[in-house]
């Protein structure tokens, strides 16, 4: 439908020059009653053509606002969310934000611009090309060929020219990705920049980078304008319009042109230079904006690491048992150092189990490959015996619920962040019973009449960090998982609000599994089961007590790390 609209478009446009030449052909030769007829008849068709070409532009800006601008965006946008949301957490968490957002930003409009150029501006441009020469050869086919031949040269020309700062402008782009990344580093990172009071530090490497891109950018086009003009420019613009000029004025003398045939000539060549020179231009913002989707669609391309095997097995309700079974693995790029190396341990349905040691000893290693973060590189995980790979991914993280050292809340009510992702209706009875639960309610008067549907800011920055911790508790229990991980959910707090965060835990994890890691012995030993990690490796199973007398490195930790 909008290439129908702009074909009709482009052919009145084309009709209206017509008319005009043969209103003057008419014009000059006024006298008789016939001449007066077909200067009525002209206008009338001029008038009709000009209001069809109005409706037919209105109907272009219609469609192109309703199905290119919006639709398209809608489109990008689900797109780009569906592919980020089934990678693998590991995956999520490696590339710079910074980045992630600059490319998927640049990558959205440039691909909407990339279709807005193809659907409108180089259908236009082809149509009124055609349109045109055609004109041409049918007012004088030696016009038509002699424009023939200079669109030709012109067009490889133009080629020539755009293909020879293809590479200049690809490195415009990263150029340009550079400072884009750095600004929104600036921005995730203000708070601590500002308290910090490096800002002026921040200002002076961005104000550098951002004047190598712009110098870069300012040499590069100069030199792009330069053999622009002397090459195309003035070959075309001058020499050939110049030219073909004289050739026209010399058919006009013949009486093999009329007068009116001139200024339709003179018009066509018009659009046929405007034509070629928006060619130009297209075939300059397809390389511009082609390597931005090309960075997209290198990202929407991710494939997940830790996807679903063929048959998957979906866990409805899970019984809480976990086995790690001679486990170890190693990052990408760092093959030669073991995060966990030969790990084996058994969680039994509705234990506590708490895993400690000194950083870097893979706890929260244990923690990713048990979420599927990442996949071993050997051995083997089971959930309810069954091994983890064989697990419908998402069914498994619907029933595991992990509360970080950081809380990542959103900018809403206190409701939706802790409803947010379920499944279920949740009555307002069974929400203050979680609440109750979470010792959320302990900050119910800091929030006042509004309650639960208080805005409390991004990241809850209107709420502590024991506030922000115990509604994390409360966000899982909405979900009512199987299996709880707590990950060094309290190590940032003071020991009063950690007592209140313990409180909750314990509340949460009555009648579930449930991990902690966390470098607190008054957390540590209420586990019914203690595992003691070192350099990748289990050195130690077993309760407080027991490890006590047989495990020198959980003396150690006692001694040093973990402190009551």
């Amino acid at each position: 439908m909008f290439a129908v609209v702009i074909c009709i478009a482009q052919m009145i446009h084309s009709l209206l020059s017509i008319l005009v030449g043969r209103s003057i052909d008419s014009f000059i030769k006024i006298g008789t009653d016939s001449n007066l007829s077909e200067l009525k008849n002209l206008a009338l068709v001029f008038f009709a053509a000009s209001i069809g070409r109005g409706v037919l532009a209105v109907t272009e800006a219609y469609i192109h606002i309703k199905h290119i601008v919006y639709d398209m965006d809608r489109i990008f946008f689900e797109k780009i969310l569906n592919t980020v949301f089934e990678l693998s957490p590991g995956q999520a968490s490696q590339d710079n934000t910074g980045l992630r957002v600059e490319t998927v930003r640049k990558g959205n409009t440039s691909g909407q611009e990339i279709v807005n150029i193809l659907l409108s501006n180089l259908l236009s441009t082809l149509l009124r090309c055609s349109l045109a020469l055609g004109i041409l050869f049918w007012i004088n086919w030696k016009i038509g060929l002699f424009t023939i031949i200079a669109m030709v040269a012109f067009t490889f020309i133009s080629i020539y020219i755009n293909n020879s700062f293809a590479e200049e402008f690809k490195k415009l782009r990263k150029l340009d990705s550079d400072v884009d990344t750095q600004f929104w580093e600036i921005i995730k990172h203000l708070k601590h920049i500002i308290v910090s009071a490096i800002d002026r530090t921040i200002f002076v490497e961005y104000q550098k980078r951002h004047s190598v891109a712009m110098d870069a950018g300012r040499k590069t086009w100069l030199s792009y304008n330069r053999k622009a003009s002397l090459l195309r420019n003035l070959f075309f613009e001058h020499v050939t319009h110049g030219l073909l000029f004289a050739y026209v004025l010399y058919l006009t003398t013949k009486r093999e042109i009329s007068v009116g045939d001139v200024t339709v000539v003179i018009a066509m060549l018009a659009q046929i230079y405007n034509a070629l020179n928006g060619l130009g231009s297209i075939q300059r913002q397809l390389i511009r904006h082609s390597v931005n989707v090309l960075y997209l669609k290198e990202a929407l391309e991710t494939v997940p690491l830790c996807g679903d095997t063929e048959g998957a097995v979906t866990l409805e309700e899970p019984q809480g048992k976990i086995a790690f079974d001679n486990v170890s693995f190693a990052y990408p790029g760092n093959e030669g150092a073991h995060a966990l190396r030969n790990v084996s341990f058994l969680i039994e349905p509705g234990e506590t189990v708490a895993i400690v040691g000194p950083s870097g000893s893979g706890k929260s290693t244990a923690v990713d490959l048990l979420l599927r973060a990442h996949a071993p590189a050997s051995g083997e995980i089971l959930v309810d015996d069954i091994p983890l790979q064989e697990v419908a991914i998402r069914s498994w993280r619907k029933r595991v619920g992990i509360v970080h050292q950081t809380t990542a809340l959103w900018d809403d009510t206190l409701r939706r962040n802790i409803t947010l992702g379920v499944e279920r209706d949740i009555g307002e009875s069974e929400l203050e019973r979680i609440l109750e639960q979470a010792q959320v309610t302990e900050f119910r008067d800091r929030l006042g009449e509004k309650w639960i549907d208080t805005k409390i800011g991004e990241n809850g920055i209107q709420l502590s960090g024991g506030q922000r911790q115990r509604v994390a508790i409360a966000r899982i229990l909405a979900r009512n998982p199987r299996v709880l991980i707590f990950d060094e959910a309290t190590s940032a707090l003071d020991t009063a609000t950690e007592a209140q965060v313990q409180q909750a835990i314990q509340n949460a994890l009555r009648g579930r599994t449930g991990i902690i890691i966390a470098h607190r012995l008054s957390t540590v030993r209420r586990a019914d089961k203690i595992i003691v990690l070192d350099k990748g490796q289990v050195v130690g199973i077993g309760n407080h007590e027991g490890l006590m007398q047989t495990c020198p490195a959980y003396q150690n930790l006692v001694a040093h790390d973990i402190r009551e």
